[in-house]
C-alpha cells in the first residue's frame, strides 16, 4: 500500500477528495522557516535559492525546517567533496539528499506528481497602451 500523501500536496495536484481526507491529519500554516543561525556558505545559499522558489507554492511550513536544513547541509557536502574538498562523498550522503529533495519536491519525478497552481498575473491598466 502507498504511503499517504498531506491533503496539502493532493491539493496541489487536484486529487483531493471529501471521502478520502484525513479528518485528523495537521495541517500547518504556510510560513516559510529561518534557517538555523549557525548555517552558513554554500548551505545558506542553498537554504535562500530552494525557500524563494517553494514559498510561492505554499506548503513549506515550520514543520519542514529539520528536512530543509538536512537538504541544504548534504548540498554544500555534495559541493564540497565535488571541489576536492575533504573526504569524498558516501553513497548513502547521496541517498540521504536524493530523500530529502524528493520529500521537498526539488527533483523532476516528485515534482511531476506536483500540480500547483501558477502565480496570477497582476493586470496593468497600461497593458492595453
Amino acid at each position: 500500500m502507498p504511503a499517504k500523501k498531506p491533503t496539502k500536496l493532493k491539493e496541489l495536484k487536484g486529487t483531493v477528495r471529501k471521502s478520502r481526507q484525513h479528518r485528523n491529519e495537521p495541517r500547518p500554516a504556510p510560513e516559510v522557516p529561518e534557517p538555523p543561525a549557525w548555517m552558513r556558505g554554500e548551505a545558506l545559499e542553498e537554504w535562500e535559492r530552494v525557500t524563494a522558489e517553494l514559498e510561492p507554492l505554499g506548503y513549506l511550513s515550520q514543520l519542514d525546517r529539520g528536512v530543509l536544513t538536512a537538504y541544504c547541509l548534504l548540498w554544500a557536502r555534495l559541493c564540497s567533496a565535488a571541489n576536492g574538498e575533504g573526504e569524498p562523498i558516501k553513497a548513502a550522503e547521496v541517498a540521504q539528499f536524493r530523500a530529502c529533495a524528493s520529500s521537498l519536491g526539488l527533483d523532476p519525478v516528485s515534482r511531476s506528481r506536483i500540480e500547483a497552481p501558477q502565480p496570477k498575473k497582476k493586470h496593468s491598466p497600461w497593458a492595453a497602451i
